[in-house]
C-alpha cells in the first residue's frame, strides 16, 4: 500500500497492539492474578485457623468452668485420683447425688461427667489435691484424702492452638462436711 506521498505504509503503534504486546499483557495479568489468588487463599486459611483456635479455646473454657463449678459444690469427696474424681453434691431437695468426672488418660479421648462427654479431644486432664501441713505449707497429692481442702485442675485440649487451662477450687461444703462427719 502506498500513502499520499507515495511511501509504503508502515504499521504504526496507533493502529493497535501487536501479538507480542498482547501476550506480554496477558502474562502480566496472569502473574498478578496468581499473586492475588495466593494472598486470598492465605487469608482464608488464616481466618479458618483463627476460627478453629477460638472454637477450641471456647470449648476448653466451658469445660473448665463446668469442672470447677461441679467441684465447688462438693459435699462429700468419695474418691479422687489424678484423672478421675467421684463426689457427692446436694440436689434441690437437699439429698446427695453422686457424680463422676473422668478422663481415660489416652490423648484425644473425651472428658466425661457422669458418663456423658463434656468435651472431646483432651490431651491432658489432671487433678491435684491440696492439703496443708500444721505449719500451713501446701502439700500436693495425686489422690484424695480427707484432709485435702482444694483441688487443682489442669485441662489441655488438642487441636490447632494452645488451649491449656488451669484452675484451683476450694469446695465450699467440704469444711462443713469435715465437721459434721458426712451427709
Amino acid at each position: 500500500m502506498m500513502n499520499r506521498t507515495g511511501d509504503k505504509m508502515r504499521k504504526s503503534s496507533k493502529d493497535g497492539a501487536t501479538l507480542v504486546e498482547l501476550i506480554v499483557t496477558l502474562v502480566i495479568i496472569a502473574v498478578i492474578g496468581a499473586l492475588a489468588a495466593g494472598m486470598f487463599v492465605t487469608t482464608v486459611r488464616s481466618f479458618m485457623q483463627t476460627r478453629e483456635q477460638a472454637h477450641a479455646a471456647e470449648k476448653a473454657q466451658l469445660a473448665m468452668n463446668r469442672v470447677l463449678r461441679e467441684l465447688l459444690m462438693v459435699t462429700n469427696m468419695v474418691s479422687g485420683t489424678s484423672q478421675a474424681v467421684v463426689f457427692d453434691t446436694l440436689n434441690s431437695a437437699g439429698y446427695p447425688v453422686n457424680h463422676t468426672i473422668a478422663w481415660s488418660g489416652t490423648q484425644s479421648d473425651p472428658l466425661l461427667v457422669d458418663a456423658n462427654t463434656l468435651t472431646d479431644d483432651v490431651n491432658l486432664f489432671r487433678l491435684d489435691y491440696i492439703r496443708f501441713d500444721p505449719a500451713g505449707a501446701e502439700i500436693v497429692d495425686t489422690a484424695w484424702s480427707t484432709n485435702c481442702r482444694a483441688v487443682d485442675v489442669v485441662l489441655h485440649l488438642g487441636g490447632t492452638g494452645p488451649t491449656r487451662y488451669t484452675g484451683r477450687v476450694y469446695p465450699r461444703n467440704l469444711a462443713l462436711n469435715a465437721f459434721t462427719g458426712g451427709h
